[in-house]
């Protein structure tokens, strides 16, 4: 239904019924897949790694653990929707150049996911809030030129990231406070 309402907004290629034909699973499956990972990955750091947080001053404008589990939820949700977007673009697409940027963009996307899964393995697990900072940026940069290369793709692919963006941005803003008062 959502996609129904989405989807007839949108210009050029999208407004033909085989552009819309098998996009919804890809996009369910993706975002369904990324968030089970990501959350597997935050319980299994996060949650094993309690002490962390009795050992450690966090700043006074670093979100509530729930707010902060919400919010990573929210952003893998997003990634996997930009992941099925570009995936259903990978299949249906004609030329081949799409398709390979397509197919570039996708394993670019699984690196992004690998360094955000390492931001944690490196402030929690490994107790390295520097390291967890220079991932942090290394991030932002990356899902700023995630956005600018997925645009080139769907724009409402690319928008899904803007809020992973904002996201981002503020977890550097947060680990630059820890690191500080640490």
């Amino acid at each position: 239904i959502i996609l129904d309402f989405i989807m007839p907004t949108l210009s050029g290629p999208h407004n033909t019924s085989s552009f819309k034909k098998g996009i919804g699973w890809k996009i369910a499956l993706s975002a369904l897949v990324i968030t089970a990972i990501g959350v597997c990955i935050y319980q299994f750091i996060v949650e094993q790694n309690t002490a962390w947080f009795n050992h450690h001053n966090i700043p006074y404008f670093a979100p509530a653990p729930w707010f902060s589990k919400l919010m990573w939820i929210i952003s893998y949700l997003l990634i996997g929707g930009t992941f099925g977007i570009v995936w259903h673009i990978r299949t249906v697409k004609r030329y081949p150049i799409i398709k390979k940027f397509a197919k570039e963009t996708l394993i670019l996307l699984g690196i992004l996911l690998v360094l955000n899964f390492l931001f944690l393995v490196f402030l929690i697990h490994f107790d390295l809030p520097i390291l967890a900072l220079i991932d942090m940026l290394i991030i932002s940069g990356f899902t700023y030129g995630m956005i600018r290369r997925v645009i080139r793709l769907d724009r409402i692919a690319a928008f899904l990231l803007l809020p992973y963006l904002l996201w981002i941005i503020y977890g550097v803003i947060v680990t630059i406070g820890i690191v500080a008062i640490n």
